[in-house]
């Protein structure tokens, strides 16, 4: 239809123009949808009529704002327009105006959706949650048309997810934190998700555990009773990894019945004991001890000790533990219960642990960690027990042809990083093999967060046609929390880190040893790297960096891997090509959640596909740039190595587009991804700086208390996605607590560079991205970052 394409128009023409010309344009737009003769158009017509007639009243609404806090008088003719054709009734106060507007857009939209057809009401009830959900952010909306758009976002949720959105169901949890503060709503909301099926909510189950000992616990608790009814094989993992922060915060008649329906099973209880010895018995008293010492219950610590290493009753322990309970079982009887525990013989008792782990073999077998494992087959048993990870598809669950456990691989292999995991293998109904990496002495919860958002982010990938026709996704696996100290993670063939990937000799390898050694003399030790932006200039660190450069091996080593990898010149450009657009989404959504910590360990390669994937998101939400002693002023991993693969065009063809592309694809519909964010960072059960792991600032909770507050996380990813927030102010953001930070902004924003001249929000896509770049590629920063960052790599 012409008219509402013309209004359209002027539309987009009004978002460009100062706010007097802008309201000209806005209420030319309503004039011509006034002059329509609606009662002769067609439902279908009408719905799309309604639902501009609310963009315009938001545009114009914001326009009015913007004119208002300049101080310009609004002109006569338009406060007469405004009443006559937007319901306003006061145009004198700019709150009243807000909402009066605001109000008059949310009838429209209420009339569009009451018009459109059952197949588009779904995503139009969506558009309308976004709507509100936009307006209740605003501090000038007025309480009651607040609350009448905060009962509408509630409501239009629960709705599309009744019609099966998927999109709806991934926004469900943003209504938690909603109720916590309005809890007028809890008995509207109980009502609504009484009527939506328990499997919906399953994407969400850890979520509502941690909502649980909350001001909300009235309104989820049956919601939680009926989820743990019908899925216990699945809520038992949530479970078991919430229950310990409850305390008595959760209503012991709740939690009595939330246990009885997941312990039903005596298979799934055995399985979940056996899985904790997965690990060298060293380890885990490392994990313990190491709990004792962050939070001073001893008690606890023993406890746990005791019940998992040294309980002699134990099945399902094999002959490792009970060699280790020979051996150091006085020891710690000793510690714990003959005398007072001190943080002294903590950390002693935790040395002699390390010491132990030096010394365990590489390959075991099963049995020697677990006897139960080792020995369990499902032929003969009356239950079974589910492989785990097949419930996220989105769809219905139906576990008649879910995969289940036949048996355990009987060898296991323990890696050599610093936790010592432990990869093992699971035979499924389907006679395939499943690997996973068992880890100790970590909170995988954190992971699991970021790798869900990875999924939201490929959900939005997967829709914009730019990103889809390339393949531009990023490589997810799954992470199962199985306490707050150890999980399973899903192995992944065919990947190993970067640093293996350069698959160096041992000359190549003592050639990084002495560029490493080069590349530190100008930094004697973590202490320094702050001063250093005072004391020492560009030229010094740039000639520093290049010399670490010329002793280090060729910058061509990682292209040269991709080489030998292929076996025909197509194939060496599928590999490259994968790489590149690989990396290039996937460091476009590490900038935008601010994870850091991406050396040669943390950055993996797949030898089967070329693919850059991500691992271990300890230091997410710039916690690497906020709280490390030495802060990473690079914000994404582009060093000499990767630059060289993109070669020849370089890092500004291929790999600069693609990151334009998946920039924009998020930028274009982030309304999921930023509510995923938004419940995330909110969750009450996560210690997000406790899980900022290896700090090892000592005053790293003092001051996180201070600065470090969720609502700033989501802001600065907001900022990135909807203000076009320039990559070096991002950085700076997350700096401006740091010591010497004039000296560091000097830095960061570049003497003669983009990013220090352009403004600091209202960047476009491709500004943000150049700046990004080129931030990633400055020697003078490269040359401040930790050695063991490997920066000339």
């Amino acid at each position: 239809m012409y008219d509402l394409a013309y209004t359209r128009a002027t539309l987009f023409r009004a978002v460009s123009e100062e706010p007097q010309r802008s309201i000209k344009w806005i209420i030319k737009g309503q004039e011509i949808l006034d002059e329509l003769s609606l009662s002769q158009l067609p439902s279908t017509i009408l719905v799309d009529i309604y639902a501009e007639k609310a963009n315009i009243c938001c545009n114009l609404a914001k326009s009015l704002v913007t004119l208002l806090d300049s101080s310009v008088p609004l002109p006569s003719s338009y406060a007469g327009k405004l009443k006559e054709m937007f319901n306003v009734k006061h145009t004198w106060n700019k709150e009243r105006i807000y909402s009066d507007l605001i109000k008059t857009g949310r009838d429209q939209m209420m009339q569009s959706v009451e018009l459109v057809d059952k197949e588009r009401k779904p995503k139009l009830i969506l558009q309308f949650v976004k709507y509100c959900s936009d307006a209740i952010e605003s501090s000038l909306l007025q309480e009651g048309v607040k609350r009448e758009m905060l009962r509408d976002k509630v409501t239009g949720i629960l709705s599309a997810m009744q019609h099966g959105l998927l999109d709806a169901r991934k926004m469900f949890p943003s209504l938690l934190p909603l109720l916590e503060v309005n809890d007028w709503l809890g008995e509207e909301f109980m009502i609504k998700i009484s009527d939506i099926p328990s499997w919906m909510f399953l994407s969400w189950d850890k979520q509502l555990f941690a909502w649980l000992p909350s001001k909300i616990q009235p309104w989820i608790t049956p919601l939680v009773i009926r989820l743990c009814k019908d899925y216990p094989s699945v809520l038992v993992y949530g479970y078991n990894v919430s229950k310990e922060s409850w305390n008595k915060n959760v209503n012991p008649k709740t939690h009595k019945e939330i246990e009885r329906l997941l312990r039903s099973s005596d298979l799934q209880e055995k399985f979940l004991g056996a899985l904790q010895h997965v690990g060298l018995p060293s380890v885990l008293a490392e994990t313990f001890l190491a709990y004792a010492k962050r939070t001073g219950d001893f008690e606890k610590a023993y406890d746990l000790l005791k019940n998992t290493i040294f309980s002699d009753g134990c099945e399902a322990r094999g002959i490792l533990y009970r060699e280790f309970t020979r051996k150091w079982k006085a020891k710690f009887t000793q510690t714990f219960e003959d005398e007072m525990p001190t943080m002294s013989s903590i950390s002693q008792l935790a040395l002699d642990m390390k010491n132990e782990t030096k010394r365990a073999p590489q390959k075991i077998l099963l049995k020697d960690l677990s006897s139960w494992l080792s020995e369990y087959r499902r032929l003969g048993l009356s239950e079974s027990i589910e492989l785990p990870g097949q419930y996220g598809s989105g769809m219905k669950p139906m576990p008649e042809y879910h995969i289940y456990i036949e048996s355990f691989e009987h060898e296991a292999l323990i890696l050599g990083s610093l936790r010592r995991p432990v990869k093992i293998g699971i035979v499924g109904s389907n006679a395939k093999s499943y690997k996973y990496l068992m880890k100790f002495g970590e909170d995988l919860r954190q992971d699991e967060r970021i790798e869900s958002l990875f999924e939201a982010a490929n959900s939005t990938l997967d829709a914009n046609p730019e990103t889809r026709k390339r393949g531009m996704r990023i490589k997810t696996y799954k992470v199962f929390p199985l306490s707050p100290r150890h999980g399973l993670i899903e192995w992944m063939e065919g990947v190993v880190t970067m640093q293996d990937f350069f698959d160096l000799s041992e000359e190549d390898k003592a050639k990084v040893a002495s560029a490493s050694g080069k590349y530190s003399r100008l930094h004697k030790g973590p202490g320094d790297y702050i001063p250093g932006y005072s004391n020492l200039t560009e030229d010094d660190v740039e000639s520093s960096y290049d010399e670490a450069l010329r002793m280090c091996i060729p910058k061509n080593t990682m292209k040269r891997r991709f080489e030998r990898l292929s076996s025909s010149p197509e194939g060496l450009y599928r590999l490259r090509l994968s790489f590149i657009r690989s990396h290039a989404t996937m460091s476009i959504v590490h900038w935008i959640l601010g994870i850091g910590d991406r050396h040669t360990s943390n950055n993996m390669v797949s030898v089967l596909t070329g693919e850059s994937v991500g691992i271990d998101f300890g230091y997410a939400f710039d916690v690497s740039v906020e709280f490390l002693p030495v802060p990473e002023v690079v914000p994404i991993r582009l060093t000499p190595q990767i630059a060289e693969v993109t070669e020849p065009i370089g890092i500004l063809g291929i790999m600069k587009s693609s990151m334009v592309h998946a920039l924009n694809a998020i930028k274009e519909d982030n309304d999921v991804f930023l509510a995923v964010l938004d419940v995330f960072v909110k969750e009450p059960s996560i210690d997000w700086i406790e899980l900022a792991k290896h700090a090892g600032d000592g005053n790293l909770h003092a001051r996180a208390k201070e600065s470090w507050f969720p609502l700033k996380k989501v802001k600065i990813a907001q900022d990135k996605l909807m203000n076009g927030l320039n990559p070096a102010h991002a950085t700076l953001e997350a700096l401006k607590n740091k010591g010497n930070f004039e000296a560091i902004k000097n830095h960061v924003l570049g003497s003669d560079s983009q990013r220090g001249r352009l403004k600091e929000h209202g960047l476009s896509t491709e500004e943000q991205v150049t700046c990004l770049i080129e931030q990633s590629t400055d020697k003078n920063l490269l040359g401040r970052m930790w050695v063991g960052w490997y920066p000339f790599l």
